[in-house]
């Protein structure tokens, strides 16, 4: 994994270097995610977990674009992106000469990242396509818990960051279309490839529920569609 992130920056300088014999040209990007993960369900005694949905986030930063040639360019950048997903929990409980109850718990997870991409872009003066990675840093977490049991729902808030992993690397393939007064409208699929959850620790297997370690496909992996637009700012280098 640390060779990729060397890799990245590897890129990164490299473009630098080529900045004062090439176009370079800065630019604004906003839109949105459409974001999920791909765990499979979680069941354990008496608790059953849904598949995980998608859910809506913002995105947007700053972006630089190194022109190699007329149809070749690299583009690295700085982001800030929402992602996250949603599932709900279903468990019930009793005997041993305790009433049965069940509840049904809805979390809606949110992960705020700080992304550098790192793109090659190629086409022509319209459509073009890009591919490339990214690395990601997790700097925020929050799980909005809605709990039903009986006839009073409640909610509360969790702050858990420990429980994920703190660096993400992404696969990262894109289509786009210039637009007039240097707009250009950008679609986005990213994959991490890297697990979400965080494997659990010898503490937490002998104390949490269930007392068994996650899978592979039960940790997941970030899986994102991105919509934005993005606007090359009235300087740079001509």
């Amino acid at each position: 994994m640390k060779k990729i992130y060397l890799t990245l920056a590897a890129c990164v300088c490299a473009t630098g270097l080529a900045q004062a014999q090439n176009t370079v040209q800065v630019g604004v990007r906003a839109g949105a995610n459409w974001a999920n993960n791909d765990a499979t369900r979680k069941q354990y005694y008496t608790r059953e977990e849904s598949a995980p949905h998608p859910q809506l986030g913002f995105m947007g930063g700053i972006f630089a674009t190194y022109q190699l040639t007329s149809w070749l360019s690299v583009q690295p950048e700085l982001l800030y992106s929402r992602q996250g997903t949603a599932f709900s929990g279903f468990y019930g409980g009793g005997g041993g000469g305790s009433s049965i109850f069940y509840a049904l718990d809805k979390h809606r997870i949110k992960l705020d990242y700080l992304e550098l991409p790192v793109l090659v872009q190629a086409g022509g003066k319209r459509l073009f396509g890009e591919l490339g990675m990214q690395a990601g840093f997790l700097v925020g977490t929050r799980d909005e818990v809605t709990t039903y049991r009986g006839s009073s729902p409640y909610s509360y808030t969790e702050y858990s960051p420990e429980s994920f992993e703190r660096w993400q690397c992404n696969a990262v393939a894109g289509l786009g279309v210039k637009l007039p007064h240097s707009l250009a409208l950008t679609v986005r699929y990213s994959y991490g490839l890297r697990h979400v959850l965080k494997q659990l620790t010898e503490e937490q297997y002998n104390s949490y529920i269930p007392a068994r370690r996650y899978t592979d496909k039960e940790m997941g992996h970030n899986q994102v569609i991105q919509a934005s637009v993005s606007y090359i700012l009235p300087f740079g280098n001509e």
